[in-house]
């Protein structure tokens, strides 16, 4: 989704001015035509088309936001987070916003209209609590961190799982029932566990965060929508499919390399 928004900005930006609220609702639009389809007719694989309506109806608000016209955000946050709890009180989609295990529907993969409601809800509350956030003492604690949060978001899942195959599986701790006192009280030790994992993750590579002052030229339109759609086209096979034997994640992961190495540094002659 990053990539698709990232390739898609120049794009966007031109239909926002063009057409302002009329493109995230027609965006909007479009996420509930593909899961009416998908659930109607049953056929799962459907509902990535969504990857295109769902993230970039979101994207859209950053451009009413950086121009300071995002208004009504208390609205914003009722209305997201309430369609949420309807479409999961009354549609067929769970009440978890992540994919788990052995859930037969899932709100991120694909992205579904639910996923859609709850990230407008999400957009309405920051905004509504901005003025308040911006008069915490938070500034080198996020000078600190605003480097480094990709990286966390990265690392974070296989952090996890280190932490919880140690505990877990090696040394065969049982974890408390949800929601359970134990449960609660045992936070601060997961979230310590995983701190001491992460921390030589974030040494190791916040520094790729940064762009390296390398010759990387200029692309031409072509090129870059062949790149972005190659590295597009490999991530989504791996994240449908995994890297079970067979000939798509082989391909996949050819299509990644040729789309990482058509934006590689070039050599100096």
């Amino acid at each position: 989704m990053y990539l698709l928004a990232v390739v898609a900005t120049p794009y966007a930006l031109r239909l926002h001015e063009r057409h302002g609220w009329r493109v995230p609702v027609v965006l909007a639009l479009g996420a509930v035509v593909t899961d009416v389809a998908r659930f109607s007719t049953g056929f799962d694989a459907l509902g990535y088309v969504n990857v295109v309506f769902v993230w970039l109806a979101v994207h859209q608000l950053g451009f009413f936001y950086a121009e300071g016209r995002l208004r009504g955000a208390g609205l914003l946050a009722a209305g997201g987070f309430g369609a949420a709890a309807l479409l999961v009180a009354y549609g067929p989609y769970p009440g978890s916003m992540i994919g788990l295990p052995g859930a037969e529907v899932s709100n991120m993969a694909p992205p579904t209209l639910a996923m859609l409601a709850v990230g407008v809800g999400q957009i309405g509350l920051a905004v509504l609590l901005r003025p308040v956030l911006m008069r915490l003492p938070l500034a080198r604690l996020l000078d600190w961190a605003g480097p480094r949060v990709m990286t966390v978001y990265l690392w974070h899942m296989p952090a996890l799982f280190a932490v919880t195959g140690v505990v877990v599986v090696l040394l065969g701790v049982d974890t408390p029932r949800p929601g359970s006192v134990l449960w609660f009280a045992g936070w601060p030790v997961w979230f310590g566990l995983l701190f001491l994992v992460m921390w030589p993750l974030l040494k190791g590579f916040a520094r790729f965060e940064a762009p390296p002052a390398l010759p990387y030229g200029t692309a031409g339109q072509g090129g870059m929508l062949v790149a972005s759609g190659l590295v597009g086209a490999g991530v989504l096979t791996l994240t449908v499919g995994g890297f079970a034997p067979g000939a798509g994640p082989f391909l996949a992961v050819l299509a990644l390399l040729a789309g990482l190495l058509m934006t590689a540094p070039r050599l100096r002659a």
